[in-house]
């Protein structure tokens, strides 16, 4: 009868310690025609790998208590997984798991076999734990994007490093649910980054490990919301906390001030109309608004304080986060980006590069940069991206607005500053405590599209996402890459690159 076999089978495993040699045979005809030898087999190898049992153990255990903080205890349990258990300590977990497995997958005949076969590869998959590699890259994608947007970054950094070397973790937690809001967002992306990196196993031969995060659009406001999260989950690791990377974000919100223009003021209204929508833009819309409209404020109720505001009070943990990382760089779009003012992006509230036209083209596609805050140690790669200045091209009051305490100030008719171009308008004390939180290198990208179509989509030319094939969005996005590589300290993988 299956249920004396498993009786059998479940006290034998108890009984055995984890060096024994003895397994059940991998042929189903040496088991006299029992359907479920396929997980008799199963069953063996997780038997005679306690040290994977005793990792899985600690994983399941974390997965229910993910909120708790780790202890010390805890971290020396972590260290010490790899040690087998004693036969006493195996037996209760043996017991229930082979118990449950039992329940789920014994039946007869063909349904058996394929049943038993599914759960070999299960179990197969669950045991499997691949080592932590030392360098650890996140990258999360903008609203109403989704994961594949960071394909072509992630394809270039595959092909200067190799997998054993950096760990790339392309968030998909806030995938077709942007509209949540800020907050949301920001606790999905951190429960996403804990739970795959704590999937890994770690490695002996690694001391330090390095955390990198590259934020487009909506998704670096998520990032410095998880990072409040992420400081506490991951602190049980020697994690050192490298470069914080954002391109295009909206770090001062959305909001556009009154102008003297009527077509702006048209552009104004009808931004604010979608933002405030909460059908189209839901929780996110009124984050970027920062301040909510007055349809949105019930009468009687308390208003809660906007979650941009709270991201840059320096008394909140979401600028200490901020601070524990080596470098932090901002890119963003000199002109043309529809979606993210210059202001907003770069966090600062002067613009000192000249205004286009969005008609005007170019015979064919060109992009230089500026740039500030890069140190000489940075090397080889200053070298690159000082390669890509125009040295034609003169920029007036280039530091200007980048501190706001010492440079000229402007306001608009809403009680808000706003930047020299009248673009986004945002609270002084934002931007001011955001500025002096960390400090930050920039890199301002110029553009020379090609054709009016491929200026209406620059807001996603970094990312390399529905750009027409001589966009030449590849070439920032190797210096992208290069940057990464320069911060983490990695040596370009031959073979990775021979590969690709």
């Amino acid at each position: 009868r299956p249920s004396r076999w498993a009786a059998r089978i479940l006290r034998w495993g108890a009984q055995c310690s984890h060096d024994d040699t003895r397994i059940i045979p991998k042929r189903a005809s040496d088991q006299a025609g029992l359907g479920w030898a396929g997980l008799g087999w199963a069953i063996s190898k997780r038997i005679c790998s306690a040290a994977q049992i005793h990792v899985r153990q600690f994983l399941n255990e974390r997965h229910s208590r993910s909120a708790e903080v780790r202890t010390s205890d805890q971290l020396a349990a972590w260290k010490a997984k790899t040690q087998p258990f004693s036969s006493h300590e195996r037996r209760p977990l043996l017991r229930q798991q082979l118990r449950s497995h039992w329940r789920i997958n014994v039946c007869k005949g063909a349904q058996a076999r394929d049943a038993n076969a599914r759960a070999t590869r299960a179990l197969s998959a669950f045991m499997s734990c691949p080592m932590l590699p030392p360098n650890i890259v996140v990258l999360v994608h903008g609203n109403n994007g989704a994961p594949n947007d960071f394909d072509a970054v992630e394809a270039a950094l595959r092909k200067h490093y190799g997998a054993d070397e950096l760990l790339i973790i392309k968030s998909a937690g806030n995938h077709t649910i942007t509209f949540q809001g800020v907050e949301q967002g920001g606790t999905n992306l951190a429960d996403e980054v804990t739970s795959k990196i704590f999937d890994h196993d770690l490695d002996p031969n690694v001391t330090t490990y390095k955390f990198s995060m590259i934020a487009h659009s909506l998704g670096g406001l998520y990032c410095r919301y998880a990072l409040a999260k992420l400081m506490k989950t991951l602190r049980i690791i020697n994690m050192e906390f490298v470069s914080f990377v954002t391109l295009c974000s909206p770090h001062m919100g959305s909001r556009r001030p009154r102008a003297e223009s009527a077509l702006k003021n048209i552009w104004r209204m009808g931004v604010h109309k979608v933002l405030a929508s909460r059908q189209l833009y839901g929780e996110t819309g009124l984050d970027l608004l920062i301040d909510p409209p007055e349809s949105e404020v019930v009468a009687g109720t308390e208003v809660k304080r906007p979650v941009l505001e709270m991201l840059c009070d320096p008394q909140l943990p979401f600028i200490t986060a901020l601070k524990a990382f080596r470098f932090c760089t901002l890119v963003a779009l000199a002109d043309g980006d529809l979606m993210v003012p210059y202001a907003s992006a770069a966090i600062r509230n002067f613009n000192p590069y000249p205004s286009n036209a969005i008609t005007e083209s170019h015979p064919e596609w060109r992009w230089h940069v500026r740039h500030s805050g890069f140190a000489v140690s940075c090397g080889s790669f200053l070298k690159h991206l000082e390669s890509k200045v125009d040295p034609k091209m003169q920029v007036e009051n280039f530091k200007m607005g980048l501190d706001v305490g010492t440079s000229p100030r402007y306001t608009s008719e809403d009680c808000y500053d706003c930047d020299n171009k009248r673009e986004v308008e945002f609270k002084f004390e934002m931007m001011q405590n955001l500025q002096r939180a960390v400090p930050w290198r920039r890199i301002d990208l110029l553009l020379e599209p090609g054709s009016v179509k491929g200026k209406m989509s620059l807001h996603d030319w970094p990312i390399n996402k529905c750009q027409v094939p001589d966009s030449r969005a590849d070439e920032f996005i190797e210096l992208l890459c290069e940057m990464i590589g320069s911060d983490h300290h990695m040596d370009v993988d031959a073979t990775a690159s021979t590969c690709c």
